[in-house]
């Protein structure tokens, strides 16, 4: 077999090269000068990254709803939809999030709250974290809580997170809140890690 051996630099030029560019492959082994920032195969070419600008209460109903985070830092080939992230090409994807809540009423104590990734309105298994606060929790203290999974997308499917209280309200007026969103202390990013195989 025919073997390339260079001892020093080398420069293949096609008219095609530039900055941030890799050279890739075909099945018939003809290479390409690809942009390293877009194009098929490039794990960097969908993302997002998102945060609140606004509170949002948490209402104590036990119904689930979708928090809401409607400022984006950053995106590429993603599209802000039903208060989620709608992708424009499929793949793997890595999602993370952090949630910041403020107690604005002490019946928050003893209360479980559920924080969940969704696709498409539909729980993704093995995304649920959950928020219990103590006996002693105090108004105006705020709580963190972080969620992180792999899941796989298609073309135009939409994440979003999704926060419910466990069962209605134990301790104050199910039609009232115990807890809100920090403003701007709430993030949503994601990230196209690989292809579908």
């Amino acid at each position: 077999t025919a073997k390339l051996h260079v001892n020093g630099s080398l420069r293949i030029v096609d008219g095609n090269q530039g900055a941030n560019k890799v050279l890739t492959s075909d099945a018939n082994g003809n290479a390409s000068w690809k942009d390293l920032n877009g194009g098929s195969g490039n794990s960097g070419n969908v993302y997002a990254d998102l945060y609140n600008g606004e509170s949002q209460k948490i209402s104590n109903s036990g119904d689930a709803y979708t928090l809401i985070f409607d400022k984006t830092t950053l995106s590429k080939n993603i599209q802000q939809k039903d208060n989620g992230i709608q992708v424009k090409k499929s793949g793997i994807f890595k999602a993370n999030a952090t949630v910041s809540v403020n107690i604005d009423d002490h019946h928050a104590r003893y209360e479980v709250y559920e924080f969940y990734f969704a696709k498409q309105g539909q729980k993704i298994v093995g995304s649920a974290v959950y928020m219990t606060f103590p006996k002693y929790t105090k108004v105006g203290e705020k709580h963190t809580v972080a969620l992180n999974k792999l899941m796989k997308l298609e073309e135009n499917e939409q994440v979003a997170i999704y926060v419910r209280k466990i069962a209605e309200a134990k301790h104050g007026n199910k039609d009232k809140n115990n807890i809100s969103l920090v403003n701007e202390a709430c993030s949503f990013n994601i990230e196209k890690i690989d292809e579908i195989n």
